[in-house]
């Protein structure tokens, strides 16, 4: 169990360790007397999980203490849990920051004014960072920064890359998604495009079925599909009521909080985050791409029902992290990373 830590960078699951322990007492019989108190497990001594105290506690025993010690013979980079290292704080905004922002937003989100405004936008960014430092609003960075709903999502994407050095900038979604097209066959067959239907696939298989979905618009008339994908995405049906107009009754409908997603309307896609349309242009790889990288750019919670697909983009796309919480997402990673190795050779 140790060797396999240490040299294969593979955590033991808690029922690993919890056979060990039973394990242990089953072939020294003797030692179900250390058990820590007259109700725990006969093994509790060796492990137990969360300590006896319920969920969100630390497991405790010699097996977990010993196996957590070696962990600190990896890498940071291969640790499954890691002390975050706290940024640093920006203290004070530089002189004409604050003006170059305001200079910035007044500025038209044309062609000809790109360049001007991504340049702009890299060079305030430090009064962004303060802005999530100091817990502001959604609704009060995007009054201070228009442009992160301009250019089909593009400036949410750069700031996302100013914001984490370690990204990995040659990431591409497709793969994973064309991968998740072998999984839950035949659902969502009524999608055209491939990459969201591949998307939706691995959302299928690693939802948690204990949570449920979140209402997006009217379920009337809605198929079990829909409701299915309705976390991640929803469907405006594509009649001749303008696109305009059928996002404004969108957004009025969704007045209550609702957890960001992404809608869909004859192809075009836009991300509906706290009354705001993102518009993300014709692509779903585009729109997914910029919904999940919203999370860190606006210090958004991640709904927990697309907390999975969450770290599986971050692991196997954005390459920022190494491992999840979740073992259903580690083996789904180690699947897709060995198909696209094959795929290589």
């Amino acid at each position: 169990m140790v060797s396999k830590l240490l040299n294969e960078k593979i955590y033991p699951s808690t029922e690993e360790k919890k056979a060990l322990a039973k394990l242990v007492i089953e072939t020294f019989p003797i030692l179900a007397s250390t058990k820590i108190t007259e109700n725990s497990p006969d093994h509790s001594y060796f492990f137990w999980r969360n300590g006896g105290k319920g969920p969100n506690h630390e497991h405790s025993g010699l097996i977990h203490t010993h196996l957590r010690n070696k962990a600190k013979k990896l890498k940071a980079e291969d640790r499954k849990y890691t002390h975050k290292k706290k940024a640093d704080k920006v203290s004070s905004i530089p002189t004409g920051i604050v003006e170059l922002a305001e200079e910035c937003a007044h500025k038209e989100a044309t062609a000809a004014n790109f360049n001007t405004i991504v340049k702009f936008m890299d060079k305030t960014h430090t009064l962004h960072i303060m802005m999530l430092q100091d817990k502001k609003p959604f609704d009060f960075i995007l009054q201070t920064f228009p442009h992160f709903k301009s250019f089909d999502g593009l400036l949410i994407q750069k700031a996302y890359e100013r914001m984490t050095p370690n990204y990995d900038k040659n990431s591409n979604l497709v793969p994973v998604f064309v991968r998740g097209l072998m999984i839950e066959p035949e659902m969502f067959s009524a999608i055209p495009d491939d990459n969201l239907r591949g998307c939706l696939r691995i959302l299928l298989h690693l939802k948690h079925r204990g949570l449920k979905s979140q209402e997006r618009g009217p379920n009337n008339g809605l198929s079990v599909e829909e409701q299915l994908a309705a976390d991640l995405i929803r469907f405006v049906p594509d009649t001749e009521t303008s696109m305009e107009e059928q996002l404004a009754r969108y957004v009025a409908y969704n007045h209550e909080p609702v957890a960001p997603h992404m809608i869909c309307k004859g192809g075009e896609y836009h991300l509906f985050i706290q009354g705001h349309l993102v518009k993300c242009g014709d692509s779903s790889v585009q729109a997914v791409d910029v919904l999940f990288k919203s999370f860190a750019v606006f210090r958004l919670p991640v709904p927990p029902v697309l907390q999975k697909l969450h770290d599986l983009i971050e692991i196997s796309c954005y390459k920022v992290k190494q491992h999840s919480t979740r073992q259903i997402v580690n083996k789904l990673c180690a699947t897709i990373q060995e198909s696209c190795k094959a795929e290589i050779i």
